[in-house]
C-alpha cells in the first residue's frame, strides 16, 4: 500500500523493475481519496501526516523527497460510535482533546510525537489513555464519572 500511495524507486523492492510516481504525485493540484484509513499500517499513517504537514512525499527506497500539493480525503467503514461505546476510541481521544494543543507553538510535532510514543510503547492495535504520556490525560473524566489516567 505505501508504494501504491507514496510510489517507489526502481530496484526499491524486489519486482519494482520500473519506477512509479504513486498516487499523491499523479494526484499533484487535485484530490486523493483514501478509503479505510483506519486499515493501514502505523508507519503508512505516519507518512501522510509527514505529507500533510511538510507537503512533500519521498517514494519507497528513495533518499529524496518530491514536492505535492493534493487535498486529501479519508473515509473508513469502522462506526465510530460503536468504536466509543467499547472504549476504543474516546478513551485515548477524550485525553488528547482535552490537552491544551491551542495557541501552543510547536503543538502539532507534540501532537505527533505523542502519537508515535502511543503507537511505540502500546500493547494493543488502538492506542489506550495508558499509552499517552500521564500529562496529557491527567484527571480526564469518561461521561460515567471513571478517571482515565489518575
Amino acid at each position: 500500500m505505501e508504494s501504491e500511495i507514496f510510489g517507489h524507486i526502481k530496484g526499491a523492492y524486489t519486482g519494482a523493475h520500473v519506477s512509479s510516481e504513486g498516487l499523491i504525485r499523479s494526484a499533484n493540484g487535485g484530490t486523493v481519496f483514501l478509503d479505510e484509513i483506519g486499515e493501514l499500517s502505523p508507519s503508512v499513517q505516519a507518512k501522510l501526516l509527514r505529507l500533510l504537514q511538510e507537503y512533500e512525499v519521498r517514494p519507497v527506497g528513495s533518499v529524496k523527497s518530491h514536492p505535492a500539493d493534493v487535498r486529501i480525503i479519508a473515509a473508513t467503514n469502522r462506526d465510530l460510535e460503536e468504536e466509543v461505546g467499547k472504549g476504543r476510541f474516546l478513551e485515548a481521544l477524550e485525553c488528547l482533546e482535552r490537552h491544551g494543543w491551542h495557541g501552543r507553538p510547536g503543538n502539532v510535532r507534540e501532537l505527533e510525537n505523542v502519537i508515535r510514543r502511543a503507537l511505540v510503547l502500546g500493547t494493543k492495535d488502538e492506542i489506550a489513555p495508558s499509552d499517552l504520556p500521564p500529562d496529557i490525560c491527567e484527571g480526564v473524566e469518561t461521561t460515567d464519572g471513571a478517571v482515565l489516567c489518575p
